[in-house]
């Protein structure tokens, strides 16, 4: 499994033109139907607060195309808009989930949309029949809104030869590529719409907190401001999730992140000793905690005195429910999966991983991740049923042989982690970071965001943060690669061209990769070098070898052929959890 596509599996959402009629759209028999955009009005009425909302809600397709203007993707979306608004002064908000296989049907019918499916809290909802009720939770009082579901969920389709298109999955699975699929679809919709002139909203959840980054970058760069940027259940950054340490070992702050909700997930099932009578109090403390003297602990690694890391570990207890000695064992870092099960260990069971609050029997009593979300489980039957039900007898959209996919595996499996970050330009084989896109993304957002941000000291401070790096690699200029590493993977690929015949792309794709891991590696020692002022030791990577085990991972002698197996590096079978906060 490729390192990129491991990283995928953390990851488990006016005034109109004239409408079409109301009729369902029936697309064609034949292929060809599918690069046709499809559409369906209906007319609907939302009440929030004490305020009634009359709307328009289309439900349809865009059709991507390529350089060429040959259809590549449709994708699928439901647009509502308040009747007799101005498009001017109306803002519009694009929303999506992530996974990234994930549709948008949990953004659409769990939080904002103007119906909302009813579930049991906690616990599993029961079988059908299902309730669909009004949402007074919806923001359709204060923007007209688009869900929309990435190529291959939902009813959006990667248009191949067998649908009638020119497109295939690998140009749409993927950071980059899926990031310029909603930057297609946002522009067109504005074109179709009429929205151009509307105050422009990204809303992302998850993986969509990926999305939205790479989406503001593309559209500023297309010239498209936009107004704000929201994000519910943020990762910018993949390595900051507790459950990746074993690959990327030291990055001990996503410990530190993910303590407030294991604490709250403890404080919920009543693990928590002497549990305190208010959850935001308490949570007030252990963030304090988690980024004092946690942190100080983790950063202290094998220097930590004894006595200290007893001292941790009982807090740790205290605010989680975990035993102190497990948190020992695990040397004060418990990774999600492992916080999920031991837990509640004692009954049997596992807490969810989307929603801390549900739990259900642990399939594995002894395992130490999740083999199923017991929060998934007892709510997707519901969520499934209800947006089929709405899809096709309410908005008049679907028909019989369409399948709404509401995640696809087959979309995260395929999944290119690897991001091009600002001022690179070349996809880099490395945890996937969209923090550089945000802060350039912001750095030349409206004043209507600056002031904002002005406003609110932390966020100000962050921002400049990244500024400054942004800075930094503006004014970066890297060296030329040694001497040593050119000879070696001149060697390599002439050894290569012996074995085998390779497609022309590979020749292209293994330089590119190569190259940048030597830059990556140029610039490691270069920083080394001036920061401490010491000649460099003569280890200069470290990596896991085929057949080695990832925990044990070896240190490479300037002699060794560390670029000779680089390939193979693909072999290591590896597996993750989707960490989400509740």
């Amino acid at each position: 499994m490729n390192m990129h596509k491991l990283l995928s599996a953390l990851l488990l959402v006016c005034s109109l033109p004239v409408f079409a009629d109301d009729a369902p759209a029936k697309p064609d028999a034949t292929a060809d139907a599918n690069t046709k955009p499809q559409s369906s009005v209906t007319a609907g009425s939302v009440t929030i607060g004490s305020q009634k909302i009359n709307y328009h809600a289309i439900a349809g397709t865009l059709v991507l195309k390529n350089s060429k203007e040959e259809p590549t993707a449709s994708m699928f979306y439901v647009y509502y808009a308040k009747d007799t608004a101005s498009a001017t002064s109306r803002p519009i908000t694009f929303l999506y989930n992530g996974g990234p296989g994930s549709s948008t049907i949990w953004l659409h019918m769990g939080a904002f949309g103007p119906v909302r499916v009813k579930t049991d809290d906690h616990s599993h909802t029961p079988a059908a029949p299902y309730q669909l009720i009004n949402n007074d939770d919806s923001l359709l009082d204060v923007s007209d809104l688009v869900f929309i579901d990435a190529p291959g969920t939902g009813f959006s389709r990667v248009l191949d030869k067998d649908l009638g298109g020119k497109g295939d999955p690998k140009d749409f699975y993927g950071v980059d590529q899926d990031g310029k699929a909603f930057t297609a679809f946002i522009e067109q919709f504005l074109n179709k719409y009429a929205r151009w002139n509307s105050p422009k909203y990204l809303f992302g959840e998850s993986y969509g907190t990926v999305r939205s980054p790479v989406v503001a970058l593309d559209l500023q760069n297309d010239a498209v401001d936009l107004n704000g940027i929201i994000l519910l259940s943020a990762i910018p950054n993949f390595l900051f999730s507790p459950d990746l340490d074993i690959y990327n070992p030291g990055i001990d702050i996503a410990f530190a992140t993910a303590l407030p909700t294991q604490a709250a997930t403890g404080w919920y099932h009543d693990k928590v000793p002497n549990k305190p009578a208010k959850l935001e109090t308490f949570l007030h403390d252990v963030e304090h905690f988690a980024m004092t003297d946690y942190l100080s602990a983790l950063n202290a690694g094998s220097t930590l005195d004894p006595v200290v890391k007893q001292q941790i570990a009982d807090k740790l207890q205290a605010y989680t429910g975990v035993s102190a000695a497990y948190w020992i064992k695990a040397n004060l870092r418990v990774s999600g999966g492992q916080f999920t099960h031991e837990l509640l260990r004692d009954s049997g069971d596992l807490a969810g991983r989307l929603d801390g609050r549900f739990s259900g029997p642990a399939l594995d009593p002894l395992g130490e991740s999740n083999e199923y979300d017991p929060q998934s489980t007892a709510i997707s039957p519901t969520y499934v049923a209800l947006l089929n039900d709405y899809l096709r007898n309410t908005l008049k959209f679907g028909v019989a042989d369409q399948t709404y996919i509401p995640l696809s595996y087959a979309v995260n499996g395929a999944w290119d982690a690897r991001h091009a970050l600002p001022g690179i330009g070349v996809p880099l084989p490395m945890g996937t970071n969209v923090m550089p896109d945000l802060a350039a993304g912001l750095s030349a957002a409206t004043p209507e965001v600056n002031q904002h941000l002005q406003g609110c000291g932390e966020c100000e401070a962050k921002l400049n943060a990244f500024r400054q790096t942004m800075a930094l690699l503006d004014e970066w200029q890297a060296p030329e690669p040694s001497p040593y590493f050119d000879t070696r993977f001149q060697a390599r690929l002439r050894e290569e061209k012996a074995k085998q015949s390779v497609s022309w792309w590979s020749w292209i794709r293994r330089p590119a990769l190569a190259g940048a891991l030597a830059v990556i590696a140029v610039v490691g020692v270069t920083v080394f070098e001036r920061t401490h002022s010491v000649k460099p030791p003569d280890t200069i990577a470290v990596v896991a070898t085929p057949g080695t085990p990832v925990g044990d991972l070896q240190a490479l002698d300037k002699n060794d052929d560390m670029y000779a197996n680089f390939d193979e590096l693909d072999d290591l079978q590896v597996q993750s959890d989707v960490t989400a906060n509740p």
